[in-house]
Parts: structure tokens; sequence; C-alpha cells
């Protein structure tokens, strides 16, 4: 196993190597689509797959000024009121007021739900759906990050169904569509805007629920990078390594395609050049790539599944009430760590995309064990944590319990993962991640 390196030297390598790739692209963008197909003609750890499918939004805008889609949009369906689902630190920004212009152009009724808060609860998610009621809007749009989109989601749905919200969670549920539904989101990481998925935590139990439902796609997808530069850059930092660890997971997930396997190493390749940028600087050209690499995950995940790295951060978020993407930073590199004897050659491509290499590794376990070093690196030159006990308050967690909560409210993540995982290792892991030590993992 390689051992992580000092983050003071690699921090050095990161910055030199990231230079090289904005100077030189390594590879044309084409060639990664070819070289995943090939990789999933060739690969027999892959599950054989005689038919896949691909969803995601009825129509996806991107890129600077993508924004401009909107009103169109409202227009070529002759809406005449929307419920804006935000929330109030986007005030501040002036986002809110650009999206309202967009929509004052089209002469429609305007209601504004602004009360959305970090891990949206049943109770927000419903007061949303009370809004939509008695307003009787065309349309519902989101703006703003994963908890927005959500509660959007939730809005859009619940408001048309026949059943209440508890009883449309999980898999599969919801009877009919609901009102047509914008997401615009302003950050870089969750992938919401283009996933069938939302998530919302039960006010009296605490625990996270899941909708995962084909109604919850968006009828249109605006992603504009602009919307995302007034990020701070420990939010910044944090969404963006919820969009790598979604594409991480979507490479090696038992239920990839050829089709997941493309959008993930196009996002990866993007990290690797926009990550650290659109941190610490906030440059332009990096806040595109981001932006775009965590729709291209978003896209991956929905139709690929994930892992382990999401059903460990179930427990830990909802205990030390630490956000999901911070949470998913701080433990991917274990799980990748545990996942590398089986998946060797897939986290040997992950290692090229995001450029872990300065020379090519004698082998794919060797390539493997680089990666998670880079990533672990990446990660923490973000400013991120890399130990569970340096931003909680918590000696001694009880991580049997924790596992615990992980099987039971996200078999579907570990049973993705492509090497298997008990409790007694998954109890490992959490060891490790909370000490901060790749060495401790089994």
């Amino acid at each position: 196993m390689v051992k992580p390196t000092q983050s003071g030297s690699l921090c050095v390598r990161l910055s030199r190597q990231l230079a090289k790739r904005v100077q030189k692209r390594t590879r044309a963008r084409c060639v990664r689509a070819l070289y995943a197909w090939m990789v999933y003609r060739t690969d027999t750890r892959m599950a054989t797959h005689t038919r896949a499918g691909f969803q995601m939004p009825t129509q996806f805008e991107y890129g600077y000024d993508s924004l401009s889609a909107l009103s169109p949009y409202l227009d070529t369906h002759s809406i005449d009121s929307a419920l804006l689902v935000t929330d109030q630190r986007l005030e501040a920004t002036g986002i809110i007021d650009t999206v309202i212009e967009q929509l004052v152009q089209t002469n429609i009724d305007i209601s504004i739900f602004k009360d959305v808060t970090t891990e949206p609860t049943f109770d927000i998610a419903r007061r949303a759906v009370d809004r939509v009621e008695a307003e009787d809007v065309e349309v519902v749009i989101g703006l703003g990050g994963g908890s927005v989109l959500d509660t959007a989601k939730t809005a859009s749905i619940v408001s048309q169904a026949p059943k209440s919200l508890t009883e449309l969670l999980g898999f599969q549920t919801i009877p009919n569509p609901g009102l047509p539904l914008v997401l615009i989101p302003t950050t870089a990481g969750t992938g919401s805007e283009v996933s069938n998925g939302a998530v919302l935590t039960d006010n009296q139990e605490g625990y996270k629920h899941v909708l995962i439902d084909d109604h919850l796609f968006a009828d249109l997808s605006i992603v504009d990078p602009a919307l995302t530069e007034s990020l701070p850059s420990p939010v910044a930092a944090s969404t963006g390594a919820d969009a790598l660890t979604h594409a991480i997971e979507a490479y090696v997930t038992t239920e990839r395609t050829p089709m997941t396997d493309m959008l993930c190493l196009d996002a990866i390749e993007r990290i690797g050049d926009g990550y650290l940028p659109a941190v610490t600087a906030n440059e332009r050209d990096a806040r595109y790539k981001m932006s775009l690499a965590a729709s291209h995950a978003g896209m991956a995940f929905t139709n690929a599944g994930l892992g382990a790295v999401h059903a460990l951060t179930y427990p830990v978020g909802m205990q030390f009430h630490l956000g999901h993407g911070l949470v998913n930073g701080l433990l991917l590199p274990y799980v990748m760590q545990y996942n590398v004897t089986q998946v060797p050659e897939r986290y040997s491509d992950i290692g090229d995309a995001i450029g872990a290499f300065e020379s090519p590794p004698e082998t794919a376990i060797d390539a493997g064990y680089q990666t998670v070093e880079y990533v672990h690196s990446l990660l923490e030159a973000a400013g991120l944590p890399t130990a569970i006990k340096t931003v909680v308050d918590a000696p001694n967690p009880d991580f049997e319990e924790f596992s615990d909560i992980a099987l039971e409210y996200s078999t579907h993540n570990i049973e993705n993962n492509p090497r298997q995982l008990g409790k007694t290792r998954m109890i490992a892991i959490f060891e490790a991640a909370f000490e901060g030590d790749l060495q401790m993992v089994p």
C-alpha cells in the first residue's frame, strides 16, 4: 500500500500537475468516451447487461447564459403562474432577483417560498406543498442547492398526488406526474437537478428518507455556472466533494453501464481540472467545469446507483449534524481504500482521469492505491477535514449503532458497492475515518 504523502509537498505536486493539464490535454474527450466503451467490453467484473436504459430530465440547458432559456420555456408552455422555491441565503447574492427578472419578462404571477433550510424536513416540504395548493400555481421552480431542489420536487409531486407525503416515500411509489418542474442549481455538487430522487428528514425520528421515482425528473434543468460564482470556498469544497463522490461511486458500482461510464470519466476529469481553482480562486472556467461535472455525475448515479460512501455518510451526517457533501468527502478515501482490491483497474481509470499519476504505475493495484492517496490529498488541499474526530466532539462514537443504521436505511447502496461490506468491516472503516488513518482500513 502507498502511504499518504505529506500535505505540503502534495499541494505543490497538485498545483504542478494541474498547470500541466491546463496547458495541454492528455486526451481528447472523444477518446475518453471510446475508452469507456472499451473498458466496458473487456471488464469481466461488470454485471452483464443484455439491456440497459438511461433516463434524464426532459430538457437540459447548461453553460453561461443558459438561464435565458427559462422565459422561452414558460412562454412555450403558456404558463401564467409560478412558485419559486428557494432559501434566504440567496437573497443577499442577488441571484433571486436575477431569476425574477426572467420571470417578469413572461408576465406571470410569481409567488416565493424561501423557508428551505439545509437538510430539509417533512414539515418544510409540507409547507411548500401548502403554498402550491394555496396559490394554485402552474409550475414549480427550484432555485438553490440540493436541499432546495429536493423540496421543489416534493412540492411539485405531493401537491398533485392522491396520497400523503409519507405514503409516497420509497422507490417508484408515485402514481401520477406532478406540476411542471424547473430546477436551477446554485451549487455544483448534488446533481439533484438531473436526478429522479429527493431526500427529506423526518422531524420526529430524525432519520432521512428518500423519494425515488421517475416522476421526480425535472421538465427543464438549467445549469448556469454564473449562479455558482457567489459560493463561499467551504461550500464550493464540500459540494465539489459531493460531485466527485457521485462520479467515483457510479463508476465502480455493480450497476454501471457504458453510458454511465462515459459520464463518470468526463466528470472526474473535469473535477480534476476545476476543483481546486473553483474552491481557491473562483475561476470562471473552473466553475463551468464543476457545474457540468456535477450534472454529469448526477446523470450517472441516477442510472448506475451509488455505493458504500453514501451508506456510511447517512448515519455520520445524521448523528453529528454535518453537511452531506462534507461527510461524503471525508469518507470517500476510506471507502475507496476498502474497494481497491476488488476493482483495481477501475480505480486506475479514475486516477488517470483525475490526473493522479506523474508516471505510469507498475500495476493496476499500485495505480489504485495511488489514486486513493491523490483523492485524499486533493480533498485535504481544498480545506476539507480528513478525520471525523477533527469535526465532532465525541471521543467514543458508537460505530456499531452507525453500522446498524446504515444497514437498515441504506441497503441499496451497500448492495451496489463493488466489494461486499458487512457490519464488522463497516465498523473498521468508520474507525479508520474517525482517526484519519487509511492504513486502518481492512
